[in-house]
């Protein structure tokens, strides 16, 4: 695993709220994808100093810890909306605006409006959190998501036609004191792309803050020889940082014993590779027999 990104592991296990952890890891982290003329970074996002330091001199009160079931994505917004909300770089103006035509008709939800006192601009940002894996269908190579319900591409054109533009044509159900503010439309896709294990054993270059492998359960095997230990993450929520140190590590006869029956009833299981010192190598997901038929 690359130095930098190691320590930046490292240095976010030293935060001793979950919920922070997940945050500043979620910040840190690039997106998975860019977005033509969309694109957004948080203030300090690729900079772990920077918000470490936030924590530290932040005296903010946290909000309860998530419960395991609360829905990754809705766990993702109330993160972002609490660093929207607390930095000292942004105003946030609302979050999970809805629009309504006529007190009954739901046009769509504004994920976040605020002002980014940097770039001196007044944002509407749209925001999700994805894990995509590398497949095909029908012959070409396509990025889904572990249910088969999801993929890139489409979650990439609802945001450039019809997200993003919400703030553009319907500013008239917007509250009357944020009316005459010209937002930026933007909007950012956090989460780690996989690639099948074949694949990704033969890529030199990996950004391993959002990348990761994928394998079939029968190919569970060439991890025997990839890690020493393993972490399992069983709650999607701990999908956002699965590198705590608080997590148990297993051997392998363990995790194949885990992971097949952990598969009878989902489709995937995300597993983290660890070296004979503790240290995490990568991460990635191991699927049903057949995935994605």
């Amino acid at each position: 695993m690359n130095r930098i990104y190691l320590e930046s592991i490292q240095k976010v296990n030293r935060i001793d709220s979950p919920f922070l952890q997940n945050l500043v890891w979620l910040i840190y982290c690039p997106p998975i994808t860019t977005l033509e003329g969309l694109s957004y970074s948080f203030p300090n996002q690729g900079k772990m100093a920077a918000l470490i330091d936030w924590i530290k001199i932040s005296k903010i009160e946290l909000p309860d810890q998530a419960k395991n079931y609360i829905p990754l994505g809705k766990y993702a917004e109330k993160l972002v909306k609490f660093y929207l909300k607390h930095n000292n770089s942004t105003e946030l103006l609302a979050a999970n605006l809805q629009l309504i035509e006529n007190e009954k008709i739901t046009i769509g939800e504004l994920d976040y409006l605020f002002e980014d006192k940097v770039l001196d601009e007044f944002i509407h940002l749209e925001f999700s959190i994805k894990y995509y894996l590398k497949t095909t269908r029908d012959d070409k190579p396509i990025f889904l998501g572990p249910s088969t319900e999801d993929f890139m591409a489409r979650k990439v054109n609802r945001l450039l036609n019809h997200q993003t533009k919400l703030s553009q044509t319907h500013k008239h159900l917007f509250p009357i004191s944020l009316q005459e503010i010209k937002f930026k439309s933007k909007a950012i896709i956090k989460g780690c792309l996989f690639f099948p294990w074949e694949e990704w054993i033969l890529m030199t270059k990996r950004n391993e803050t959002n990348e990761g492998w994928w394998m079939s359960i029968d190919q569970i095997a060439n991890l025997n020889s990839q890690g020493a230990e393993f972490g399992l993450i069983t709650q999607k929520i701990n999908w956002i940082f699965p590198y705590s140190k608080q997590q148990e590590l297993i051997s392998f006869e363990k995790l194949m014993e885990f992971a097949g029956s952990h598969l009878k009833q989902a489709n995937e299981i995300m597993v983290v590779c660890y070296d004979a010192m503790a240290n995490p190598i990568d991460r990635g997901f191991v699927m049903k027999q057949n995935w994605p038929n």
